[in-house]
Protein backbone atom coordinates (compact mmCIF):
# COMPACT_ATOMS: atom_id res chain seq x y z
CA UNK A 1 0.00 0.00 0.00
CA UNK A 2 1.19 3.23 -0.51
CA UNK A 3 1.02 5.90 2.84
CA UNK A 4 -1.47 7.90 2.58
CA UNK A 5 -4.21 7.12 4.67
CA UNK A 6 -7.77 5.60 3.40
CA UNK A 7 -10.77 7.78 3.61
CA UNK A 8 -13.14 5.22 4.84
CA UNK A 9 -12.47 1.33 5.99
CA UNK A 10 -15.79 1.01 6.25
CA UNK A 11 -17.47 -2.49 5.51
CA UNK A 12 -20.55 -2.83 2.68
CA UNK A 13 -24.54 -2.43 3.73
CA UNK A 14 -26.76 -4.82 2.52
CA UNK A 15 -27.94 -2.40 0.42
CA UNK A 16 -24.21 -2.11 -1.23
CA UNK A 17 -24.48 -6.11 -1.34
CA UNK A 18 -27.48 -5.84 -3.49
CA UNK A 19 -26.62 -3.39 -5.84
CA UNK A 20 -23.54 -5.34 -6.26
CA UNK A 21 -24.94 -8.52 -7.40
CA UNK A 22 -27.03 -6.30 -9.56
CA UNK A 23 -23.78 -4.69 -10.84
CA UNK A 24 -22.58 -8.21 -11.38
CA UNK A 25 -25.37 -9.59 -12.89
CA UNK A 26 -25.96 -6.65 -15.73
CA UNK A 27 -22.02 -7.16 -15.85
CA UNK A 28 -22.17 -10.72 -17.31
CA UNK A 29 -25.22 -9.69 -19.64
CA UNK A 30 -22.82 -7.24 -21.46
CA UNK A 31 -20.61 -11.01 -21.56
CA UNK A 32 -17.53 -9.74 -19.94
CA UNK A 33 -16.34 -12.65 -18.72
CA UNK A 34 -14.76 -15.20 -21.03
CA UNK A 35 -15.96 -18.81 -21.36
CA UNK A 36 -14.36 -21.74 -19.70
CA UNK A 37 -13.36 -23.26 -23.14
CA UNK A 38 -11.65 -19.90 -24.28
CA UNK A 39 -9.68 -19.42 -21.09
CA UNK A 40 -8.31 -23.01 -21.38
CA UNK A 41 -7.57 -22.20 -25.70
CA UNK A 42 -5.74 -19.01 -24.30
CA UNK A 43 -3.83 -21.35 -21.86
CA UNK A 44 -2.97 -23.70 -25.04
CA UNK A 45 -1.97 -21.13 -27.42
CA UNK A 46 0.63 -19.65 -24.47
CA UNK A 47 2.07 -22.90 -23.76
CA UNK A 48 2.78 -23.54 -27.26
CA UNK A 49 4.06 -20.41 -27.77
CA UNK A 50 6.25 -20.88 -25.02
CA UNK A 51 7.69 -24.19 -26.81
CA UNK A 52 8.08 -22.19 -30.23
CA UNK A 53 10.42 -19.69 -27.86
CA UNK A 54 12.72 -22.57 -26.54
CA UNK A 55 13.41 -24.34 -30.05
CA UNK A 56 13.98 -20.48 -31.34
CA UNK A 57 16.40 -19.41 -28.65
CA UNK A 58 18.60 -22.86 -28.39
CA UNK A 59 18.92 -22.02 -32.85
CA UNK A 60 19.57 -18.96 -32.89
CA UNK A 61 22.07 -19.54 -29.23
CA UNK A 62 23.77 -21.88 -31.20
CA UNK A 63 24.04 -19.91 -34.44
CA UNK A 64 25.29 -17.05 -32.66
CA UNK A 65 27.48 -18.54 -29.66
CA UNK A 66 28.00 -21.59 -30.44
CA UNK A 67 26.69 -25.56 -29.53
CA UNK A 68 28.29 -25.74 -25.95
CA UNK A 69 26.20 -22.62 -25.04
CA UNK A 70 22.72 -23.55 -26.55
CA UNK A 71 21.79 -26.37 -23.59
CA UNK A 72 21.16 -23.43 -21.20
CA UNK A 73 19.73 -21.35 -23.50
CA UNK A 74 16.21 -19.87 -22.29
CA UNK A 75 13.71 -17.43 -22.74
CA UNK A 76 10.65 -16.31 -20.44
CA UNK A 77 7.44 -15.39 -21.31
CA UNK A 78 5.72 -12.73 -19.13
CA UNK A 79 1.70 -11.89 -20.10
CA UNK A 80 0.81 -7.97 -19.06
CA UNK A 81 -2.10 -5.64 -19.65
CA UNK A 82 -5.97 -6.80 -18.94
CA UNK A 83 -5.31 -10.85 -19.31
CA UNK A 84 -2.17 -10.74 -16.97
CA UNK A 85 -4.69 -8.26 -14.40
CA UNK A 86 -7.73 -11.17 -15.02
CA UNK A 87 -10.00 -8.13 -16.27
CA UNK A 88 -9.84 -9.15 -20.49
CA UNK A 89 -13.31 -9.96 -22.23
CA UNK A 90 -13.46 -12.56 -24.78
CA UNK A 91 -11.89 -11.98 -27.99
CA UNK A 92 -9.52 -9.56 -26.57
CA UNK A 93 -6.01 -9.94 -27.16
CA UNK A 94 -3.16 -11.19 -25.39
CA UNK A 95 -0.20 -8.66 -24.78
CA UNK A 96 3.08 -10.73 -23.49
CA UNK A 97 6.75 -10.05 -23.55
CA UNK A 98 9.61 -12.30 -24.36
CA UNK A 99 12.99 -11.78 -22.39
CA UNK A 100 16.00 -13.20 -23.78
CA UNK A 101 19.73 -13.27 -23.41
CA UNK A 102 22.20 -10.35 -24.58
CA UNK A 103 23.78 -12.08 -27.72
CA UNK A 104 19.70 -11.83 -29.29
CA UNK A 105 19.14 -9.27 -31.32
CA UNK A 106 15.45 -7.34 -31.75
CA UNK A 107 16.35 -6.43 -35.30
CA UNK A 108 17.91 -9.75 -36.69
CA UNK A 109 16.83 -12.16 -34.45
CA UNK A 110 13.08 -11.44 -33.04
CA UNK A 111 11.88 -9.32 -36.09
CA UNK A 112 14.90 -11.26 -39.02
CA UNK A 113 15.22 -7.72 -40.43
CA UNK A 114 17.77 -7.40 -43.64
CA UNK A 115 18.67 -4.91 -45.87
CA UNK A 116 17.29 -7.08 -49.00
CA UNK A 117 17.95 -5.39 -52.56
CA UNK A 118 14.51 -4.10 -53.93
CA UNK A 119 12.95 -6.74 -56.19
CA UNK A 120 13.02 -3.65 -58.73
CA UNK A 121 17.31 -3.02 -58.68
CA UNK A 122 16.97 -3.37 -62.43
CA UNK A 123 14.72 -0.46 -62.48
CA UNK A 124 16.01 3.00 -64.00
CA UNK A 125 16.66 4.22 -62.21
CA UNK A 126 17.77 2.10 -59.56
CA UNK A 127 16.57 2.15 -55.72
CA UNK A 128 18.87 4.43 -53.93
CA UNK A 129 18.96 2.48 -50.75
CA UNK A 130 18.41 -1.65 -50.07
CA UNK A 131 14.82 -2.41 -47.81
CA UNK A 132 14.59 -3.49 -44.66
CA UNK A 133 12.10 -6.31 -44.42
CA UNK A 134 10.79 -8.32 -41.80
CA UNK A 135 11.62 -12.06 -41.79
CA UNK A 136 13.74 -11.37 -44.76
CA UNK A 137 16.37 -13.41 -41.69
CA UNK A 138 14.19 -17.12 -41.68
CA UNK A 139 15.57 -18.08 -39.03
CA UNK A 140 14.38 -15.17 -37.17
CA UNK A 141 11.23 -16.11 -34.55
CA UNK A 142 9.21 -13.84 -37.38
CA UNK A 143 10.39 -15.94 -40.06
CA UNK A 144 9.58 -19.25 -37.68
CA UNK A 145 6.16 -17.71 -36.77
CA UNK A 146 5.04 -17.03 -40.62
CA UNK A 147 6.01 -20.70 -41.73
CA UNK A 148 3.74 -22.21 -38.35
CA UNK A 149 0.80 -24.37 -39.28
CA UNK A 150 -1.18 -22.68 -36.20
CA UNK A 151 -0.30 -18.87 -36.80
CA UNK A 152 -2.91 -17.18 -39.60
CA UNK A 153 -1.77 -13.67 -39.35
CA UNK A 154 1.63 -12.23 -38.70
CA UNK A 155 3.18 -8.83 -39.23
CA UNK A 156 5.94 -6.95 -37.68
CA UNK A 157 5.56 -3.58 -35.88
CA UNK A 158 9.44 -3.03 -35.23
CA UNK A 159 9.18 0.63 -35.43
CA UNK A 160 6.44 1.47 -32.94
CA UNK A 161 7.20 2.51 -29.38
CA UNK A 162 7.25 -0.83 -27.85
CA UNK A 163 8.52 -3.12 -30.87
CA UNK A 164 6.10 -6.35 -31.15
CA UNK A 165 5.15 -8.95 -33.65
CA UNK A 166 0.98 -9.04 -34.19
CA UNK A 167 0.20 -12.28 -34.72
CA UNK A 168 -3.29 -14.50 -34.78
CA UNK A 169 -2.28 -17.68 -32.88
CA UNK A 170 -5.06 -20.29 -33.33
CA UNK A 171 -7.66 -17.46 -33.27
CA UNK A 172 -6.38 -15.61 -30.37
CA UNK A 173 -4.57 -12.23 -31.21
CA UNK A 174 -1.47 -11.74 -29.66
CA UNK A 175 1.02 -8.67 -29.40
CA UNK A 176 4.47 -9.94 -28.50
CA UNK A 177 7.20 -7.82 -27.31
CA UNK A 178 10.90 -8.64 -26.75
CA UNK A 179 13.14 -7.46 -24.71
CA UNK A 180 17.47 -8.39 -24.16
CA UNK A 181 19.00 -7.67 -21.12
CA UNK A 182 22.27 -7.75 -20.17
CA UNK A 183 22.86 -11.38 -19.32
CA UNK A 184 24.74 -14.53 -21.07
CA UNK A 185 21.72 -16.94 -19.95
CA UNK A 186 18.25 -15.70 -18.91
CA UNK A 187 17.42 -17.62 -14.98
CA UNK A 188 13.95 -19.58 -15.00
CA UNK A 189 11.48 -17.42 -12.86
CA UNK A 190 14.13 -13.79 -13.27
CA UNK A 191 12.59 -11.00 -11.06
CA UNK A 192 11.55 -8.11 -13.40
CA UNK A 193 10.67 -6.00 -10.51
CA UNK A 194 14.08 -5.23 -9.95
CA UNK A 195 15.15 -1.79 -10.86
CA UNK A 196 18.73 -3.19 -12.11
CA UNK A 197 16.85 -5.15 -14.29
CA UNK A 198 17.20 -1.59 -16.76
CA UNK A 199 20.79 -2.05 -17.05
CA UNK A 200 21.74 -0.55 -20.73
CA UNK A 201 18.62 -0.92 -21.86
CA UNK A 202 17.24 1.00 -24.74
CA UNK A 203 14.08 3.13 -24.54
CA UNK A 204 12.20 0.79 -26.22
CA UNK A 205 12.90 -1.97 -23.86
CA UNK A 206 12.37 -0.32 -21.19
CA UNK A 207 8.89 0.56 -22.53
CA UNK A 208 8.16 -3.11 -22.92
CA UNK A 209 9.42 -3.75 -19.40
CA UNK A 210 7.29 -1.26 -18.24
CA UNK A 211 3.76 -2.91 -18.63
CA UNK A 212 4.89 -6.34 -17.29
CA UNK A 213 6.30 -4.40 -13.95
CA UNK A 214 3.12 -2.03 -13.53
CA UNK A 215 0.79 -5.40 -13.71
CA UNK A 216 2.85 -7.31 -11.29
CA UNK A 217 3.26 -3.81 -8.83
CA UNK A 218 -0.27 -3.38 -8.90
CA UNK A 219 -1.51 -6.50 -6.83
CA UNK A 220 0.61 -5.49 -4.17
CA UNK A 221 -0.95 -1.73 -4.34
CA UNK A 222 -4.52 -3.06 -4.21
CA UNK A 223 -6.09 -4.03 -1.13
CA UNK A 224 -9.09 -7.04 -2.48
CA UNK A 225 -7.86 -7.95 -6.15
CA UNK A 226 -11.24 -9.73 -6.80
CA UNK A 227 -13.14 -6.27 -6.06
CA UNK A 228 -10.54 -4.30 -8.18
CA UNK A 229 -11.16 -6.24 -10.97
CA UNK A 230 -14.95 -6.44 -10.65
CA UNK A 231 -14.76 -2.48 -10.60
CA UNK A 232 -12.23 -2.51 -13.53
CA UNK A 233 -14.31 -4.64 -15.98
CA UNK A 234 -16.89 -1.95 -15.22
CA UNK A 235 -15.42 0.97 -15.67
CA UNK A 236 -13.74 -0.52 -19.31
CA UNK A 237 -17.35 -1.20 -20.35
CA UNK A 238 -18.77 2.15 -19.18
CA UNK A 239 -15.56 4.36 -21.24
CA UNK A 240 -16.50 2.10 -24.43
CA UNK A 241 -19.99 2.42 -24.44
CA UNK A 242 -19.47 6.34 -23.66
CA UNK A 243 -17.01 6.29 -26.23
CA UNK A 244 -13.69 7.31 -24.15
CA UNK A 245 -11.57 4.25 -24.32
CA UNK A 246 -8.81 4.90 -26.30
CA UNK A 247 -5.09 5.88 -25.09
CA UNK A 248 -3.74 6.13 -28.23
CA UNK A 249 -6.90 8.95 -29.65
CA UNK A 250 -6.44 10.69 -26.28
CA UNK A 251 -8.72 8.91 -23.57
CA UNK A 252 -8.73 6.37 -21.07
CA UNK A 253 -6.65 3.05 -22.04
CA UNK A 254 -6.72 0.05 -20.09
CA UNK A 255 -3.25 1.00 -17.57
CA UNK A 256 -4.92 4.37 -16.89
CA UNK A 257 -7.78 2.76 -16.12
CA UNK A 258 -6.08 0.54 -13.74
CA UNK A 259 -4.31 3.03 -11.93
CA UNK A 260 -7.58 4.83 -11.29
CA UNK A 261 -9.62 2.48 -9.53
CA UNK A 262 -6.55 1.06 -7.69
CA UNK A 263 -6.41 4.41 -6.22
CA UNK A 264 -9.91 4.51 -5.31
CA UNK A 265 -9.86 0.87 -3.89
CA UNK A 266 -6.59 2.06 -1.64
CA UNK A 267 -9.27 4.75 -0.53
CA UNK A 268 -12.00 2.27 0.35
CA UNK A 269 -9.89 -0.92 1.28
CA UNK A 270 -13.16 -2.93 2.30
CA UNK A 271 -15.98 -1.04 0.47
CA UNK A 272 -17.99 -3.18 -1.89
CA UNK A 273 -17.59 -3.48 -5.61
CA UNK A 274 -20.95 -0.66 -6.21
CA UNK A 275 -19.75 1.60 -3.58
CA UNK A 276 -16.01 1.56 -4.92
CA UNK A 277 -17.63 2.14 -8.76
CA UNK A 278 -20.02 5.00 -7.09
CA UNK A 279 -16.80 6.63 -5.68
CA UNK A 280 -14.47 6.04 -8.78
CA UNK A 281 -16.78 8.65 -10.41
CA UNK A 282 -17.58 11.04 -7.24
CA UNK A 283 -13.25 11.27 -7.15
CA UNK A 284 -12.19 11.76 -10.20
CA UNK A 285 -15.18 13.87 -11.10
CA UNK A 286 -14.13 16.58 -8.13
CA UNK A 287 -9.95 15.95 -8.61
CA UNK A 288 -8.40 19.07 -9.38
CA UNK A 289 -6.35 18.47 -12.95
CA UNK A 290 -3.49 18.19 -13.59
CA UNK A 291 -2.76 17.47 -10.25
CA UNK A 292 -1.22 13.88 -10.59
CA UNK A 293 -2.95 10.13 -9.63
CA UNK A 294 0.03 8.23 -7.55
CA UNK A 295 -0.45 5.06 -6.14
CA UNK A 296 2.96 5.01 -4.20
CA UNK A 297 5.81 7.47 -4.26
CA UNK A 298 8.13 8.65 -7.30
CA UNK A 299 11.24 6.90 -6.39
CA UNK A 300 14.82 7.69 -8.66
CA UNK A 301 16.83 4.73 -8.41
CA UNK A 302 19.69 5.90 -9.95
CA UNK A 303 19.88 4.35 -13.21
CA UNK A 304 19.75 7.51 -15.43
CA UNK A 305 16.21 6.72 -16.67
CA UNK A 306 13.64 9.54 -17.54
CA UNK A 307 11.08 9.29 -14.39
CA UNK A 308 8.07 12.13 -14.47
CA UNK A 309 9.12 15.39 -12.47
CA UNK A 310 8.00 18.69 -13.82
CA UNK A 311 10.42 20.07 -11.74
CA UNK A 312 13.37 18.72 -13.52
CA UNK A 313 11.70 17.81 -16.69
CA UNK A 314 9.55 21.34 -18.29
CA UNK A 315 7.72 19.26 -20.88
CA UNK A 316 6.06 17.34 -18.17
CA UNK A 317 4.68 20.54 -16.77
CA UNK A 318 2.67 20.21 -19.89
CA UNK A 319 0.56 17.17 -18.81
CA UNK A 320 -2.89 17.55 -18.45
CA UNK A 321 -4.18 14.55 -17.02
CA UNK A 322 -1.41 13.27 -15.63
CA UNK A 323 -1.88 9.28 -14.16
CA UNK A 324 1.71 8.02 -13.35
CA UNK A 325 3.13 4.30 -13.27
CA UNK A 326 4.04 2.85 -9.94
CA UNK A 327 7.07 1.27 -10.97
CA UNK A 328 10.70 2.81 -11.72
CA UNK A 329 10.98 4.33 -13.97
CA UNK A 330 7.55 5.93 -13.51
CA UNK A 331 5.63 7.43 -16.17
CA UNK A 332 2.86 9.81 -16.99
CA UNK A 333 0.79 7.04 -19.03
CA UNK A 334 -1.89 9.63 -20.10
CA UNK A 335 0.49 11.57 -22.44
CA UNK A 336 -1.56 11.73 -25.17
CA UNK A 337 -4.59 13.50 -23.77
CA UNK A 338 -5.62 16.79 -25.40
CA UNK A 339 -7.19 20.21 -24.01
CA UNK A 340 -10.42 19.03 -25.68
CA UNK A 341 -10.59 14.90 -24.79
CA UNK A 342 -9.98 15.88 -21.26
CA UNK A 343 -12.65 18.19 -21.34
CA UNK A 344 -14.71 15.11 -22.69
CA UNK A 345 -13.84 12.83 -20.32
CA UNK A 346 -14.64 15.22 -17.74
CA UNK A 347 -18.36 15.54 -18.87
CA UNK A 348 -18.36 12.00 -18.58
CA UNK A 349 -17.33 11.62 -15.16
CA UNK A 350 -19.63 14.52 -13.88
CA UNK A 351 -22.59 12.79 -15.98
CA UNK A 352 -21.67 9.36 -14.50
CA UNK A 353 -21.29 10.65 -10.84
CA UNK A 354 -24.86 12.16 -10.67
CA UNK A 355 -26.30 8.69 -12.43
CA UNK A 356 -24.58 6.78 -9.72
CA UNK A 357 -26.03 9.01 -6.98
CA UNK A 358 -29.34 8.52 -8.37
CA UNK A 359 -28.95 4.96 -8.53
CA UNK A 360 -27.36 5.14 -4.59
CA UNK A 361 -31.22 6.62 -3.97
CA UNK A 362 -32.55 3.78 -6.15
CA UNK A 363 -33.98 6.29 -8.52
CA UNK A 364 -32.37 4.51 -10.99
CA UNK A 365 -30.64 1.49 -12.21
CA UNK A 366 -27.19 0.56 -13.52
CA UNK A 367 -28.46 -0.15 -17.38
CA UNK A 368 -28.53 3.71 -17.09
CA UNK A 369 -24.65 4.28 -16.16
CA UNK A 370 -23.86 2.02 -19.25
CA UNK A 371 -26.20 3.61 -21.70
CA UNK A 372 -24.43 3.82 -25.25
CA UNK A 373 -23.40 7.67 -26.26
CA UNK A 374 -25.07 9.29 -29.70
CA UNK A 375 -22.25 10.66 -30.78
CA UNK A 376 -24.17 12.05 -33.69
CA UNK A 377 -26.75 13.45 -31.68
CA UNK A 378 -24.17 15.18 -29.59
CA UNK A 379 -22.34 17.13 -32.26
CA UNK A 380 -24.11 19.21 -34.94
CA UNK A 381 -20.98 18.92 -36.69
CA UNK A 382 -17.88 16.23 -37.20
CA UNK A 383 -15.54 15.25 -39.65
CA UNK A 384 -15.31 12.20 -41.33
CA UNK A 385 -11.88 11.18 -42.22
CA UNK A 386 -11.13 8.40 -45.22
CA UNK A 387 -7.66 6.78 -45.26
Amino acid sequence: MSGAQPISTAGPTEDDTRRSAALEQLARSFGLYEPEEESRLRQEVLGRLYEILQQWIKQTTERVMGADFSADAHVELFTFGSYRLGVHTPGSDLDTLCIGPRHVSRDRDFFGRLLVQSPDATATPPPAVPMTVCGANEESLYGMLERDGDVDQIVGVPEAIVPEIKMVFRGVEIDLAFVSLELDVVPRGVDVMKPTIFRNLDDASTKSLNGVRVAAYLFDLVPKIDTFREVLRCIKLWSKRRGVYSNVLGFLGGINMAILVARVCQLYPNAAPSTLLQKFFTVWDIWKWPSPVLLAPIVDEGLGLKIWDPRKNPIDKRDLMPIITPTYPCQNSTYNVTVSTLHIMKQELHNASMVCASIAKDEEKWEKLFERVDFFSLHKNFLQIKV
